[in-house]
């Protein structure tokens, strides 16, 4: 993923920049940000290379943010454009170009993370952890996997894609795993990722490619609960957040 950030205040674009790295790191995405100080330096990388993902200062000198953006819905009618503005009055003009979210300044990071949050969530971008199976590095879809479960001294990682077995311990494996709804730690030794969920009954999952994992009985009523405003969620990824 690669990510370009638009502001001529270096400091401004430094922050920001922090504030990124900071959520990349926390959700294990394979991300790069490229800094531009001018719309003129911005559009002129963007003719040699492509990005998934722009930043956009509104009110700079020369080139502003918005006919920044014109330029770049000239090549891509779907990349996601964020507009950073000191004044929301732009709200409106940022849906000529289909704006995905607004920041205002100074920055502050939960709302960044929402915004974030909101992309991710509507472009499904890969995200993947990273593990030793047989002494060889693997990298593993974090949409790929259906479950994993603790097997003596290794984890059985079930993805849609077969099962892999790594030497960790448990405590270890949840590490690796991003801090996201829909992983669950439903049993003992177990996480499951509700996005394969077919249907919950009241003592077990039932998963998309036809297995079952155990919900434990000391966890039913906060995994129910989980899984419930999980599903919620999902049904209002497509909505525009407020900020």
């Amino acid at each position: 993923m690669k990510i370009a950030i638009l502001d001529d205040l270096p400091a401004d674009r430094g922050q920001l920049c922090k504030i990124l790295t900071n959520y990349i790191n926390l959700h294990s995405i394979n991300a790069n940000i490229y800094e531009f100080g001018s719309g003129t330096e911005l559009l002129d990388a963007f003719t040699k290379t492509s990005f998934d993902l722009f930043f956009l200062d509104i009110q700079m000198q020369g080139i502003s943010g918005m006919d920044t953006a014109y330029q770049i819905r000239k090549h891509n009618k779907n990349v996601p454009l964020v507009f950073v503005t000191i004044d929301e009055g732009y709200a409106l003009e940022g849906y000529s170009v289909h704006a995905a979210g607004y920041i205002l300044k100074p920055f502050n990071q939960n709302r960044i993370f929402k915004v974030m949050d909101h992309i991710i969530g509507e472009t499904q971008l890969p995200q993947y952890i990273s593990i030793k199976e047989n002494r060889i590095d693997k990298q593993i879809y974090l949409d790929d996997i259906v479950f994993s479960e603790m097997r003596g001294h290794y984890v059985e990682i079930h993805t849609v894609n077969g099962i892999y077995k790594t030497y960790m311990s448990f405590e270890s494996f949840c590490s690796c795993i991003p801090k996201q709804k829909r992983f669950q730690n439903c049993y003992r030794g177990i996480i499951v990722n509700l996005d394969q969920v077919k249907k919950m009954e009241k003592d077990r999952f039932l998963l998309k490619n036809g297995e079952q994992v155990p919900i434990s009985r000391a966890k039913r009523t906060i995994i129910q609960k989980s899984f419930a405003e999980y599903a919620f969620e999902k049904t209002r990824r497509r909505d525009i957040y407020e900020l």
